[in-house]
């Protein structure tokens, strides 16, 4: 992620922000064809894991085979569709000509291998291996965003971009299926039970709803704005969208690899391990939201300046709108994904349905009469997504009360923020402010998730992991 928001800036200076937003939008699109997979990458992880805690390996063989067989017919299929549409979704860059086209060309070829790496690193989940994930995730980020400095710094256009995206993708395919090989996964083809069948495929249907509604939220947006303000505008909300996303990026990220545990938990019937594992999560995902939105808050200035002086000024204003309402709706990470674990994606679908429908509405009227900011604040409305915390909290029998005092101190704590930071007015660019205002956020932050340590104690003395001992 820290690479990601290192190269920015020098693919819209170098490149300039028309490429930029040119690229955001079929990388956007790249990443909406990953809905291909129906929900199976998800039912993967949580099927496998659970399968491991039941040492019932040739349960675990048959979701292997389930996902793999539909994963692999929907790529294709999907793959010959968006190509079928290359036409029609050019008509979004209207003012690009056929390099366009032949980007999109590209994008639809490359639909399979890509379903392919989010099966690889769903399996890999499932296995309670998320190093190699990571490890192998952190070297496809580190040569997909220096190849395309690469090329910009050489003069190349947007085809040359997208076929190096297409590259590395296939390259990531292969080194995750050697390392999936050496950590003994069970890869199969075998045709899996009927009634397994249907098991998977009920929980990857529910699963693929909410997949459908949060991606479309998190990439259609995009192309909302390039049909109501254009490309060059898109290149600026990309461009803060890339910074602000890190806010969601960095507080769910410590949350994932705990699926396939908490899976395991309910699976062997233990309830209370999976509510300490709630608790955790939430003040954890508390205090980093706090910390990584204020520092974008005060910090926006800086930010600006560096992803486009030419655009700094409405790179900022959208910078401190996005850091808001990011943070907002960043709440729902926890719940969201507790939810999966414990085979219940029902609500996520409707929650994020709701949520990613009223937020693209928003994104669209506002963004029509108050450009950029009011798409910024249309993001805004999917802060309804939380909801998915109370369904959790009540399922492991957590006191409503607990989600007051984390969640509401930490809206109390980011209002303050937010606060002081509109106080400051042109002050803002101060050196001195940015320090002390990006210090007293992340002072808050640690404050805040200070009962974390007795966390980490009863993982270190094991008590935590009384249940995962089939795991």
């Amino acid at each position: 992620m820290m690479i990601t928001l290192g190269t920015t800036p020098i693919l819209i200076r170098v490149g300039g922000m028309r490429l930029y937003g040119v690229w955001v939008g079929l990388y956007a699109l790249g990443s909406l064809t990953l809905l291909a997979d129906g929900g199976l990458a998800s039912a993967t992880s949580v099927f496998v894991a659970a399968a491991r805690a039941d040492g019932d390996r040739e349960r675990e063989r048959g979701i292997v085979s389930i996902a793999l067989r539909y994963m692999l017919a929907s790529g294709l299929a999907f793959s010959a569709a968006f190509g079928l549409l290359v036409g029609k979704i050019a008509q979004l860059f209207h003012d690009q000509g056929q390099d366009v086209r032949i980007a999109l060309w590209l994008v639809a070829l490359g639909v399979t291998p890509r379903l392919f790496q989010q099966y690889c690193g769903a399996l890999e989940a499932g296995l309670k291996r998320h190093d190699v994930t990571a490890r192998v995730e952190t070297g496809y980020v580190v040569a997909l965003q220096f190849g395309l400095v690469g090329c910009v710094v050489l003069g190349r256009g947007i085809v040359w971009l997208v076929a190096w995206y297409s590259v590395v993708t296939l390259a990531v395919c292969v080194v995750h299926i050697i390392a999936l090989d050496r950590l003994g996964a069970p890869f199969s083809l075998r045709a899996a039970p009927p009634a397994l069948r249907r098991e998977v495929l009920r929980f990857s249907t529910a699963h693929w709803v909410s997949a459908i509604a949060s991606t479309s939220f998190a990439k259609v947006d995009r192309l909302v704005v390039a049909g109501v303000l254009g490309s060059e505008a898109l290149g600026v909300y990309g461009a803060a969208t890339s910074v602000a996303s890190k806010i969601n990026e960095f507080s769910a990220l410590p949350v994932q690899p705990l699926i396939p545990y908490v899976a395991s938990s309910v699976a062997v019937g233990d309830l209370p391990a999976a509510s300490r594992l709630f608790r955790a999560a939430v003040r954890l995902n508390s205090c980093i939201i706090l910390s990584v939105s204020g520092s974008m808050l005060w910090l926006a200035p800086v930010l600006a300046h560096v992803l486009s002086r030419s655009e700094k000024g409405s790179l900022e204003v959208t910078l401190r709108i996005l850091a808001i309402t990011y943070a907002a709706y960043s709440f729902n990470a926890v719940g969201y994904l507790f939810l999966i674990a414990m085979k219940r994606p029902r609500l996520n679908a409707v929650t994020t349905v709701v949520g990613s429908l009223g937020s693209l509405l928003a994104i669209a009227y506002l963004g029509s009469h108050y450009g950029l900011v009011g798409a910024a604040a249309g993001n805004g409305v999917f802060v309804v997504s939380c909801l998915t915390n109370v369904a959790v909290a009540r399922r492991l029998r957590v006191p409503g009360a607990f989600l007051l005092w984390e969640y509401g101190g930490a809206a109390i704590l980011g209002t303050i923020c937010v606060l002081l930071n509109e106080l400051m007015g042109s002050m803002r660019e101060s050196p001195t402010v940015l320090v002390v205002g990006t210090l007293a956020c992340n002072l808050l932050a640690i404050y805040l998730g200070r009962g974390l340590l007795r966390f980490w104690e009863e993982l270190r003395d094991g008590s935590l992991r009384a249940s995962w001992k089939h795991v």
